[in-house]
Parts: structure tokens; C-alpha cells; sequence
């Protein structure tokens, strides 16, 4: 796995992923639309047989930051589901 960014300019931001699967960079659009300040984001799969996801952001400015802040969102957002799926598995098991 690996991540390349490329910067597009002041307000752009070009994110590669490598070998990972596009629910990260789904998760990562989602939390960086809810943001004000992101104008834009959009997932892109250049080619299946590639395994690469291309994750594009439009910021006012400051588009790592808002990066950077998406990520913490996701998560938590995913430690908080985890958190649940732990506890529906302990319920579960008792039965």
C-alpha cells in the first residue's frame, strides 16, 4: 500500500492510493464534503486490473489541511463502528 499526493496548485490536491481498496478513499470523500471549506471531491478508479484509487479535492484553500482533517473524522467514525460491531458480537455470542 501506499499514498502519493500531488499538488495541483494552492487549492487543489491529488491523492494516489495504491493497492487499497476505494471504500478508503469513499469514506475520505464523504467526510471531506460535510467540510465548508472543500468545494470539491471526487473518487476515480483509472482501471480496475491497476489497483490504484485517485481521490481529488477542491478547497477554498488549504486542501492538506482539510485532508488531514477528514481523516480524523473517518476515524473516528470507524472506531465508533467497530465499537458497535464489538458489542453486537458479545451480545450475539451469549445467545
Amino acid at each position: 500500500m501506499s499514498v502519493e499526493l500531488i499538488e495541483k496548485g494552492k487549492d487543489r490536491l491529488e491523492v494516489r492510493f495504491r493497492e487499497v481498496n476505494a471504500s478508503v478513499a469513499d469514506i475520505l470523500q464523504y467526510e471531506l464534503l460535510a467540510d465548508s471549506s472543500v468545494l470539491s471531491s471526487g473518487v476515480v478508479i483509472p482501471h480496475p486490473l491497476q489497483k490504484v484509487v485517485v481521490l481529488n479535492v477542491l478547497a477554498k484553500e488549504q486542501p492538506k489541511a482539510a485532508l488531514r482533517e477528514a481523516w480524523a473524522r473517518s476515524m473516528k467514525v470507524l472506531e465508533s463502528l467497530e465499537a458497535e460491531l464489538d458489542k453486537s458480537l458479545t451480545k450475539s455470542s451469549k445467545k
